[in-house]
């Protein structure tokens, strides 16, 4: 029992919902039902333990913390960025600080996005860093879906094999069995916002850690800006004029 729990990468005690739903179908149902329809529901229940061994490894309550993370995970508000990277510009302008020992002093949004901060940091290590945070993303969003799809597919495709059966021996033809891919639609939709909300989250990594290398780089505040022109938001265009324009403003003295 052991070794078959070793390989099955799974303790067994977990199998016995499946089990006992399933000896409680063929109780339930009428005699002539199971005559007819034995080996269509075995291979129905035999899908069912397969999907519960998928869901059982992959551990239900981590694939839901993975996809809420996916979903709900705060993302990083561009013109809050931009507004709070001007004033802590100007507050080093003003005050003659080095811009590094008050990002490291001060900034907390930036070290809370995971910005690897220091005065000898090489640009490279800041893209190898910026792109680690990308990948992990990414690897997060496959894992997640992957398991997703797995028990979506296997309850379709066992629920159609089920149908065609069912059709073969009662002599009907119809579309019965597509309703057993409804299970995907789901899915497919979750799919879809949570990859539009990781090109979101990417692009928030993007925009922080070239503000982060260009004030590594630059010793004007307005070059972070300039340097943020090509990757920005098209719909934050107007407010980010506006910002531009006060810092343009503060660094020529006229505030």
């Amino acid at each position: 029992m052991i070794k078959l729990e070793k390989q099955l990468n799974t303790p067994l005690w977990t199998l016995m919902p499946s089990l006992i739903i399933l000896g409680y179908l063929g109780l339930a149902y009428p005699q002539w039902w199971l005559e007819r329809h034995l080996v269509w529901l075995w291979i129905l229940g035999f899908a069912a333990l397969a999907s519960c061994l998928i869901w059982e490894r992959s551990g239900p309550r981590k694939l839901m913390t993975d996809l809420r993370l996916l979903l709900t995970t705060p993302r990083l508000d561009v013109i809050s960025l931009l507004t709070q990277l001007l004033h802590l510009a100007e507050i080093s302008r003003r005050a003659g600080l080095s811009k590094m020992s008050e990002l490291k002093a001060n900034w907390r949004p930036l070290q809370d996005a995971g910005v690897f901060i220091a005065a000898a940091t090489p640009t490279d290590e800041i893209r190898e860093h910026r792109q680690r945070l990308i990948s992990q993303n990414q690897q997060r969003f496959d894992d997640v879906f992957r398991r997703l799809a797995e028990v979506a597919l296997m309850i379709a495709i066992a629920g159609t094999l089920f149908e065609v059966g069912a059709d073969r021996i009662e002599g009907r033809s119809d579309l019965a069995f597509i309703e057993h891919w409804v299970w995907v639609m789901p899915i497919l939709a979750l799919y879809i916002m949570a990859k539009i909300a990781l090109a979101n989250e990417n692009l928030a990594i993007e925009l922080t850690y070239e503000a982060t290398e260009s004030l590594l780089k630059n010793n004007s505040s307005a070059a972070v800006f300039q340097a943020l022109i090509p990757i920005l938001p098209k719909r934050t265009h107007r407010k980010f004029v506006s910002l531009y324009s006060e810092l343009v403003a503060l660094e020529q003295g006229h505030v």
